[in-house]
């Protein structure tokens, strides 16, 4: 298991086993490793046993969370775990995010798209200079910024017509500075 799933799941245990109370309640078993016996509280069990199932297992639990879970920040900590598992068939479930109601979630989103490799993350982003949220479309530009390709540079000049003037001038300091690295 990755050390950030890992993290993620240790740090978010009351949260997250909000998820699993219609489960059956694992079988008794020893504290793991580098985990405080005090912390050994059934739902952060049922979390951790979720970080033991294969991928195959933990991304549908995961990609409930991500789209049902009432808290936001547990959302976004299910976004963050199917991007550290990596699996590209799970990036629809990213994508549903970027219409969150929660701008944090819409947020988190972007961020996980910005740093998968491709076409279709800059693609998917494209949508989210539209967002009623200025915050969102400034991660959105920021994000454009990292990203190589038309795609983004075209979203980037999009964005010099935001009603936001942190935007536009986010956009441009962009495309200077993608200008200037080719010359």
């Amino acid at each position: 298991m990755q050390p950030r799933i890992k993290a993620i799941l240790v740090a978010a245990p009351v949260l997250l086993a909000a998820c699993f109370q219609a489960e059956a309640p694992p079988p008794a078993a020893a504290p793991r490793p580098g985990i405080a016996a005090s912390r050994s509280s059934e739902p952060l069990q049922r979390v951790l046993k979720l970080a033991d199932h294969p991928e195959e297992q933990a991304l549908p639990k995961l990609a409930a969370i991500a789209r049902n879970d009432a808290n936001p920040a547990v959302r976004e900590e299910a976004l963050y775990a199917i991007a550290d598992i990596g699996s590209e068939a799970d990036t629809a479930t990213i994508a549903e995010a970027l219409r969150d109601p929660d701008e944090g979630v819409r947020i988190s989103a972007i961020d996980i798209l910005s740093t998968m490799d491709g076409e279709t993350p800059p693609a998917l982003l494209a949508a989210s200079l539209q967002d009623d949220n200025a915050r969102v479309r400034l991660q959105a530009v920021e994000a454009f910024g990292d990203i190589d390709g038309s795609t983004a540079t075209l979203a980037l000049q999009q964005a010099l017509a935001d009603p936001n003037a942190r935007i536009r001038e986010t956009a441009a300091e962009l495309l200077e500075e993608r200008n200037f690295g080719r010359q």
